[in-house]
């Protein structure tokens, strides 16, 4: 049987009681279906859980959740810009809050869905990292204005040329890369973000140098 690539739908692990009701009522709004996944389809593979043509989605009933992976996690089927936007606007206005979700695609239909939840937590961790290290820049750059530490521009320097790698296409946040690549990138941008942090957490402590706010 074929899966079938016209319904939109999304398969949805980790909601129940408030938080499935205010996922189906945004689902709702979009005309989205929505398939349950439990514990037990952890480890399936991500194809095998998808909708096959004619197939009705199953009753949604029952707990399907797990502290480890609270809260939660959505991976959208053939669904829309506009049908997904109206989602997200929904969910926004019912403090609807799931930060790991990720759209099908040809790479991820192939994983175990336990992996690709993994992989999901690691991204938006990376992202975060991504946005607190441009934030060090803004201040460390302000900081080295005031005291001209050496180490200090050698470490902006470092991280600096990592982020200018990312914002041009070198390495970018949305391409699909191995799981080795991703966490190396990860581990690096951690470290040259750790390194400045540190220089500058020594330096404000040492001569209180913050830039004026």
């Amino acid at each position: 049987m074929n899966i079938d690539k016209d319904r939109p739908y999304m398969l949805a692990y980790g909601f129940f009681a408030d938080r499935l009701e205010k996922l189906e009522e945004a689902a709702s709004a979009g005309g989205i279906g929505i398939k349950l996944i439990g514990r037990d389809n952890l480890d399936t593979i991500v194809r095998e859980l998808l909708l096959r043509e004619n197939e009705e989605l199953p009753a949604n009933s029952g707990p399907h959740t797990s502290p480890e992976l609270d809260p939660g996690f959505i991976l959208f089927v053939n669904i829309g810009q506009e049908a997904l936007y109206q989602f997200l606007e929904v969910m926004k206005e019912k403090d609807l809050f799931v930060p790991y979700k990720a759209g099908l695609t040809a790479n991820n239909i192939t994983w175990p869905l336990r992996e690709l939840i993994a992989a999901n937590r690691q991204e938006h961790e990376y992202i975060k990292l991504y946005q607190d290290s441009k934030k060090a820049l803004y201040f460390g750059m302000d900081l080295y204005e005031k005291t001209k530490d050496n180490l200090l521009f050698e470490r902006l320097e470092q991280l600096l040329e990592y982020i200018t790698s990312i914002e041009n296409g070198q390495e970018t946040l949305e391409q699909e890369t191995s799981k080795q690549d991703e966490a190396a990138r990860f581990t690096e941008l951690r470290k040259r973000y750790n390194a400045l942090a540190m220089k500058i957490n020594e330096i404000v402590r040492s001569k209180g140098n913050a830039p004026d706010s």
